[in-house]
């Protein structure tokens, strides 16, 4: 995984981590972070990320975006690890979350699984 820096809002300095697998991303919540979260800092980290790591293509396929909370067992602010897509629309280079659907779909971890490694799907060792 890779440490990502980012500008959040209020040129807040930001990090979060950054797995790409193909056209899928996966983009994690860091707890160091002490800056914008990765909740809040969609879609303008999407442009970021697609720029920084040169993810246009010319056929125009959707990245699929995925964001991940790692666990946090007996921390203050203690959470079980979640996955989530995150549905956006792309508007040339530019992403805006799409307004036809609900911003974040949660997903389980077999189904994060079959997107970042698809190879594994037919169950063969």
């Amino acid at each position: 995984m890779d440490v990502f820096e980012f500008e959040g809002l209020n040129r807040c300095q930001s990090v979060c981590g950054v797995e790409i697998h193909g056209r899928v991303v996966v983009v994690t919540q860091l707890a160091e972070n002490q800056g914008t979260s990765v909740t809040n800092a969609w879609p303008v980290l999407a442009d970021l990320i697609m720029q920084h790591y040169d993810l246009f293509s010319p056929e125009e396929e959707d990245v699929r975006w995925i964001e991940h909370y790692p666990p946090r067992p007996g921390h203050i602010e203690s959470r079980q690890e979640t996955w989530d897509e995150v549905h956006m629309v792309r508007d040339f280079n530019t992403h805006k979350m799409d307004p036809n659907r609900h911003p974040w779909t949660r997903l389980a971890e077999e189904e994060i699984q079959n997107l970042i490694n698809p190879q594994d799907r037919s169950g063969t060792t």
